[in-house]
Parts: structure tokens; C-alpha cells; sequence
């Protein structure tokens, strides 16, 4: 049997998994790419679609989105890990949450190999 596991929920663990305040708008959604990309057809989880506008609509009372529109932000009153943790994971296997963390440290590895590059760049 199939568990659905509704891209906002997703999008939110990239905050927990990349242990970030903001994220750029980019970012979530390819963090949410890569998750689908793991999980459907593949697993027993099913991911649907993913709109960071909506996202951030949804759960405005958590994040919002900064006055450039490129990036997503948690509001201050819930900083707390552990307030995000029981909003966002609970309820989620075990075996989905390995994923999520999964997915998160290949993010920040990846931005910061971008990081290494753009540095390797402004030195020539």
C-alpha cells in the first residue's frame, strides 16, 4: 500500500534537514525534486506536486517569504527544532525520515561545493 506524503510536509523537513534558517525558493524545490526522485515508484511513499508560493501560503503562520521573493525564511516565534519536529515529522516512517535526512546532506554538500567553485572563481 501506497503512502501520499503531501510536498509541503517534505519542503518544511528541508529546513530540519539542512538545519537552516532560510532557504532560497530554489532550494526547497529541488530538495523536494530529489526526495520524489527517491521515493516514487521506488518506495512505498508517493509524493505529489509542489508550489513554493503555496507553501509558504499554507503555512504562513511558520515561514514566510522574503521582499526579493527568492527566499523562504522561518518566522522567529518557532526557531525551535523540536516545535518543527512535531509539526513536520510526526507521523512519518522512519524509513521516510532516513530519506529526508538523506536528501539534506547531499543538498549542503552540493552548496557547498558551489560555494568552493564561486570562491575557486573570484581568485582567477
Amino acid at each position: 500500500m501506497i503512502k501520499v506524503v503531501n510536498a509541503n510536509i517534505v519542503a518544511a523537513n528541508a529546513f530540519l534537514t539542512t538545519k537552516q534558517d532560510v532557504l532560497e525558493k530554489e532550494l526547497i524545490k529541488k530538495y523536494v525534486d530529489k526526495v520524489r526522485e527517491k521515493t516514487n515508484y521506488k518506495t512505498d511513499f508517493f509524493i505529489g506536486g509542489f508550489d513554493t508560493t503555496l507553501f509558504a501560503k499554507q503555512y504562513d503562520f511558520i515561514f514566510n517569504i522574503d521582499k526579493c521573493n527568492e527566499n523562504i525564511y522561518i518566522l522567529t516565534d518557532v526557531k525551535d527544532r523540536r516545535v518543527l519536529k512535531g509539526y513536520f515529522r510526526r507521523g512519518l516512517p522512519k524509513k521516510f525520515i532516513e530519506i529526508l535526512k538523506e536528501t539534506g546532506k547531499e543538498l549542503i554538500e552540493e552548496q557547498l561545493e558551489v560555494e568552493k567553485q564561486k570562491q575557486l572563481i573570484k581568485k582567477v
